[in-house]
């Protein structure tokens, strides 16, 4: 009660010091984000001393900077506000899937306080795909008509706990990827992620190059 008390006192704040990082990003425009930009955004989204994460942050920027087609999020937070204003004056579609119905709609709220109308945040439940779940997106993504032309996707979901956790990317929606589609997998440092990069290239994609990084991955040519 006290938490949630705090954090009604302190969201006015918040969404100024968040409203002033995504102007900032805005501003770039095809220049180089620094990371004192990606800072401002986490500390205010409310990461403070998570320095993995500014370096997580900041390998998005660069990613969004030089890749082309449609960009796939998995999960939504600061990664969402970042890409969104990053290509605020772009015409370049991201769609993002978020499985908690509570939190899509704050997020919604906040993607609409700060003028984030190119984001499309779609609420997308776990189902039960056999051997995994993942999010249900079949009817979300017909009516999105994306036609294998994601070149960027950014996975930090679903949650780890999750049957089969973020194995689902591949199977339900390789199928979309462009031919030199680049997929940065957060929590990498972790086992199961691990084991999922191996049945991934195992399964779907034998010629992909992998670079790993502190707590993060980046998959490059993930189709077969």
């Amino acid at each position: 009660m006290l938490l949630r008390w705090m954090r009604a006192i302190t969201a006015p704040l918040r969404l100024r010091i968040l409203s002033f990082a995504c102007n900032r990003l805005k501003s770039r425009q095809g220049r180089r984000t620094s990371l004192l930009d990606v800072s401002i955004l986490a500390i205010a989204w409310g990461n403070p001393g998570y320095a993995a994460g500014f370096s997580y942050l900041q390998h998005i920027s660069e990613r969004t900077s030089n890749t082309k087609g449609t960009i796939l999020e998995c999960g939504s937070g600061a990664t969402t506000l970042l890409i969104g204003s990053l290509l605020h004056h772009d015409d370049r579609r991201i769609i993002v899937l978020e499985h908690d119905q509570n939190w899509h709609a704050y997020l919604s709220r906040i993607a609409n306080q700060l003028g984030l109308d190119n984001v499309t945040l779609l609420h997308t439940p776990l189902v039960n795909y056999g051997n995994f779940e993942w999010y249900d997106i079949e009817k979300a993504l017909d009516e999105e008509c994306i036609e294998k032309d994601i070149g960027l996707v950014i996975c930090d979901g679903p949650p780890g706990k999750t049957p089969g956790g973020r194995y689902g990317l591949m199977p339900i929606a390789g199928g979309m990827f462009s031919d030199h589609c680049v997929v940065l997998l957060d929590d990498t440092h972790r086992k199961a992620e691990q084991t999922i990069i191996e049945n991934w290239r195992r399964e779907y994609c034998p010629n992909s190059h992998q670079l790993r990084f502190k707590t993060h991955t980046e998959i490059i040519s993930c189709r077969s």
